[in-house]
C-alpha cells in the first residue's frame, strides 16, 4: 500500500492520532508497558509534530490549529487532566514549530526538538518534587546515596545531584533514539514507502472515551507514596531523634501545604483559565474536532491491528514497524469509512 493522501487530509489524520494518544483513551501507547512512559508518550507527540510540520509545509498557523484541536479534545475527553499535562503538550508543540520553521526538517533539527522537549519533561518532574517536598527530599537522597556508597566502599558526596544527573541523563540520551526513530519514520512517510494493506475491520463505537478520574486519583496516591517514602528515609538515616522529629515535622507541614495549595487552588485555577481560553477557540475549530472524534474508533482498531501485525519483530525492533504501520494505515484509511 503506497501512501497517497493530500496534505490537508494528512494533517487532519495526524492531528486525530495525536489527540487520541494525548487523551489517554486506550490508544496508541497502551501496549507499551515500560518504565519512563513519559519518554514514549512525548516521543510519539514529537513524531506527530514532525509529520505535521512536513504536511503543513512548516506553517505555524496550521500547526497551532492542530495543537488547539488536540487540547480541546483532551479537555473534553480527559477533563481531570492537570495543568502540567496541558503545558507539556503545548511546550512540545511550540518548540517544534519554532525549530522546524527556522531550521527545516533534518536530523539535527529533529534531535534538537526531541532533546529540548524531553529535558523539559524531566525538569518538570524534578521541579514538582522540590515544590511538593522541599529541600528535605534532596537531603534524604544525599543520605541514602552516601549510605549506599558506604556499603560498597565508596564515598558519595552530593548524592542528590548525582541522582538528578542520572535521571536527566536518561532523558538526554533518550533523545537520540527518539530522534532517530522520528527522522526514519518521516523519511519513510514523505517518500511514500509502501506497507502491507490494511486488514478489513468493523470500527467499534467510541466507548473507550474516559473521564480521566482514575488517572487524577492515581497521581494523588503517587505523591502520598513519595511522601511516605521520604518520611521513612528521614527516619532510617536520621542523625538523632530530635533532628528526625524536626525534619519530619517540617517535611509533613511543607508537603501537605504544597499539595493542598496545588490540587485545591492552583491546578484547578490554571486548568480553568486554559479551558476558558480553549472554549473561546472552539467554535472556529468545531468541524475539525468532530472529524477527529469521528475517526477515533477506527484509529483505535487500527492501533490494535498495527501492534498485532508487528509481532514478527521483537523487543525495541518492533516499535518502528508498529509505528510505521500505524501511521500508513491511519493516513490511507478510506474517508468514506469515517464515522
Amino acid at each position: 500500500m503506497m501512501i497517497q493522501t493530500n496534505k490537508e487530509l494528512a494533517i487532519t489524520r495526524i492531528t486525530a492520532l495525536w489527540a487520541l494518544s494525548e487523551s489517554g483513551m486506550g490508544g496508541v501507547l497502551h501496549a507499551l508497558r515500560v518504565p519512563f512512559t513519559g519518554i514514549f508518550a512525548g516521543g510519539f507527540a514529537l513524531i506527530m509534530l514532525c509529520l505535521l510540520a512536513h504536511f503543513s509545509d512548516r506553517n505555524p498557523a496550521k500547526m497551532l490549529s492542530a495543537l488547539l484541536v488536540v487540547l480541546l479534545i483532551k479537555a473534553g475527553v480527559s477533563p481531570h487532566s492537570p495543568f502540567p499535562a496541558y503545558f507539556a503538550v503545548s511546550f512540545q508543540a511550540f518548540v517544534s514549530i519554532l525549530i522546524y520553521r527556522f531550521l527545516g526538517i533534518h536530523f539535527f533539527s529533529v534531535f534538537l526538538a526531541c532533546l529540548i522537549a524531553l529535558l523539559e519533561s524531566a525538569f518538570q518532574k524534578l521541579i514538582f518534587l522540590t515544590l511538593f517536598f522541599g529541600e528535605n527530599i534532596w537531603v534524604a537522597t544525599d543520605k541514602m546515596m552516601a549510605h549506599a556508597g558506604k556499603q560498597v566502599g565508596m564515598t558519595v558526596e552530593n548524592g542528590s545531584l548525582l541522582a538528578m544527573g542520572i535521571y536527566t541523563g536518561i532523558y538526554f540520551f533518550a533523545a537520540i533514539p527518539v530522534s532517530v526513530l522520528t527522522i526514519r519514520l518521516f523519511r519513510k512517510i514523505s517518500s511514500g514507502e509502501s506497507a502491507p494493506p490494511l486488514p478489513e475491520f468493523d470500527p467499534q463505537p467510541a466507548s473507550f472515551l474516559a473521564s480521566g478520574t482514575r488517572k487524577s486519583n492515581r497521581q494523588v496516591f503517587i505523591w502520598l507514596f513519595i511522601l511516605t517514602a521520604l518520611s521513612l528515609a528521614l527516619y532510617v538515616f536520621r542523625s538523632d531523634q530530635k533532628s528526625f522529629i524536626m525534619d519530619l515535622t517540617k517535611t509533613l507541614v511543607w508537603s501537605f501545604s504544597a499539595l493542598l495549595i496545588w490540587f485545591v487552588l492552583l491546578n484547578p485555577f490554571l486548568v480553568f483559565l486554559i479551558k476558558r481560553f480553549l472554549s473561546s477557540k472552539r467554535q472556529g475549530l468545531q468541524s475539525q474536532i468532530n472529524e477527529a472524534l469521528g475517526i477515533f474508533p477506527a484509529f483505535s482498531r487500527i492501533n490494535a491491528l498495527a501492534w498485532q501485525h508487528s509481532a514478527g519483530k521483537r523487543g525495541f525492533f518492533r516499535l518502528p514497524e508498529y509505528l510505521f504501520l500505524l501511521l500508513v494505515w491511519c493516513l490511507t484509511y478510506p474517508s468514506e469509512n469515517q464515522s
